[in-house]
């Protein structure tokens, strides 16, 4: 079982990434693309209501399945408050998300939407609450600002020099 690998779903939303000639991959691969990652026993998936229909594709896995994923999702300040992003992500994807991460630094250090997440956690006490990081200089600052279960940094920023 691998428990600490999840797998991007940008794609599943939208056309993502510089190497994308395909665009957003079709409702029919994804099905297999999941079905293929939960043979594996990857248990994460990596996602965000800000990747169009990404959600969606993951809750029709859910729907058609039975299945669940555990599911990181990602919020940020520009798409609302954190409780209407939540409730849509549950509406998306049939269920709670395991984890949800402030989708930026600026967002998590900002204190009204902080406490939006960690209101969440309070109702909801199964639920990891963190942040992206893309910037290794926002790691001090985010790590003293309030105690978070996760914090996501993406590989780039671990293999810069």
């Amino acid at each position: 079982m691998i428990n600490k690998v999840a797998i991007g779903t940008a794609q599943f939303g939208y056309d993502y990434g510089i190497a994308n000639k395909e665009g957003k991959i079709k409702s029919s691969k994804i099905i297999n693309i999941l079905k293929y990652v939960k043979k594996n026993k990857i248990k994460y998936l990596d996602t965000s209501n800000a990747y169009g229909k990404s959600e969606k594709e993951i809750g029709n896995f859910y729907y058609k399945t039975g299945f669940k994923f555990k599911v990181i999702t990602k919020y940020s300040k520009c798409f609302g408050t954190v409780d209407n992003q939540f409730k849509k992500t549950i509406e998306n994807l049939g269920y709670k998300p395991s984890i949800i991460l402030a989708h930026q630094s600026k967002d998590y250090l900002n204190k009204n939407f902080n406490n939006e997440l960690f209101n969440i956690k309070k109702k909801n006490p199964e639920i990891k609450i963190g942040v992206s990081l893309y910037n290794i200089k926002k790691f001090k600052r985010i790590f003293s600002f309030r105690k978070q279960n996760i914090i996501n940094v993406t590989l780039k920023i671990l293999t810069k020099k």
